[in-house]
């Protein structure tokens, strides 16, 4: 029996969340039935470890620089086409915005056309422009993708944001749950290498230097509880382009000894181990993974109100609006601190099981091979 052939196509900006997505589930799939390969964008730097890591593992990886909202690439969705019509794909499974162009191309060239969506809201600066030309893009995107054959989502907020109608399916983002179990061993080496005491109270964050991680929120809020906790650091995991600006505002508030910036985001279990909570008050989350991740680790988290409510498991977890003044969000640091870890929900560890999830996906191809095309 041949196998079914499947093209995943992504942007690839390093080790975020889709993307460590990606990878658990191409360890997990089963091979013999599924022939995986992938499709990622410019962003794609041979380097990172994850692209490294699918590459060690066999992965057929097409290379191409695409985007409707890049001109310059326009061209190439020529090689798109090209691809498209060599390989003679079953499964087409869209990862990113901006790729209507190949949604239309592999429908025309006999193939499945699955729209997955995981982020609840725009990334990057708001502007007059900006908003303008979201506007214009949205509306034929969504006409064209709520004819796709397929819609998923990694959580309901995430979906309402995309396709605007409940004609979409939850998929959970799969991770090695096992990976981010808390060890005490590790979490006092790490420590150890950061320099920290262990009376020192670590608050991380974990997210790339973009506006929609809201940086800037973070150091209001960490200093706020520096001013009541002085024996505290903030760790900060990711890198970006805005992080020029993120090293200012520390510097602003005269944080730059009590605050460590780790750039390398591959083995972010490390520094669950190490921190004592997690603050995360993102702009937009389409499911907020780190929050997934620390809970795993029984970490306290406090997550803004952005992030989808189906996330939290834990019962030391809380949400805050982002209106709330960083004072607030300081006060409820030092409550879920006095919390400490707890052993994650047993609901948290089968829902976001990779191999679990990866098994779900594979029902969910066949299932979708024995409809109807749309």
């Amino acid at each position: 029996m041949p196998k079914t052939k499947v093209l995943m196509v992504a942007n690839w900006s390093g080790s975020g969340g889709t993307e460590m997505y990606l990878l658990g589930l191409y360890k997990h799939i089963d091979h013999s039935r599924f022939d995986v390969q992938f499709l990622i964008n410019y962003y794609t730097d041979d380097g990172k470890p994850a692209v490294q890591e699918l590459r060690k593992l066999g992965a057929t990886i097409h290379k191409i620089t695409f985007s409707l909202s890049h001109p310059k690439s326009w061209p190439n969705f020529g090689k798109v086409r090209q691809l498209l019509k060599r390989e003679h794909y079953d499964i087409v499974h869209i990862h990113s915005h901006y790729c209507e162009p190949i949604e239309l191309m592999a429908r025309h060239y006999g193939a499945k056309v699955v729209v997955h969506t995981h982020m609840s809201g725009w990334t990057g600066r708001n502007s007059l422009y900006t908003n303008i030309k979201r506007f214009g893009y949205a509306a034929p995107a969504r006409f064209i993708e709520n004819r796709m054959d397929a819609r998923l989502a990694c959580s309901k907020r995430a979906g309402e944001f995309r396709f605007r109608r409940p004609n979409f399916q939850l998929a959970y983002n799969g991770v090695e749950v096992q990976a981010f179990r808390y060890q005490a061993a590790m979490r006092h080496k790490f420590r150890k290498q950061l320099g920290l005491a262990d009376s020192t109270t670590a608050v991380l964050h974990v997210g790339r230097f973009a506006a929609v991680k809201n940086h800037p929120m973070v150091v209001r809020v960490f200093a706020a509880y520096h001013q009541i906790h002085p024996d505290s650091h903030l760790i900060l995991v990711g890198s970006g382009p805005l992080e020029a600006e993120v090293r200012r505002e520390i510097a602003q508030h005269n944080l730059q000894a009590a605050t460590t910036i780790i750039t390398d985001m591959y083995n972010v279990a490390d520094f669950y181990n190490a921190a004592d909570i997690l603050l995360l008050p993102s702009i937009a989350e389409g499911l907020g993974i780190v929050l997934v991740e620390a809970q795993l680790n029984g970490l306290p988290c406090l997550a803004s109100d952005t992030t989808p409510k189906s996330v939290f498991y834990n019962s030391n977890t809380e949400q805050l609006p982002l209106s709330a003044s960083p004072n607030t969000w300081s006060k409820h640091l030092v409550e879920l601190a006095k919390i400490g870890r707890i052993t994650p929900s047993l609901q948290l560890l089968q829902d976001y099981d990779a191999a679990h999830t990866a098994e779900q996906l594979e029902d969910f191809y066949d299932n979708l091979l024995k409809s109807p095309t749309k």
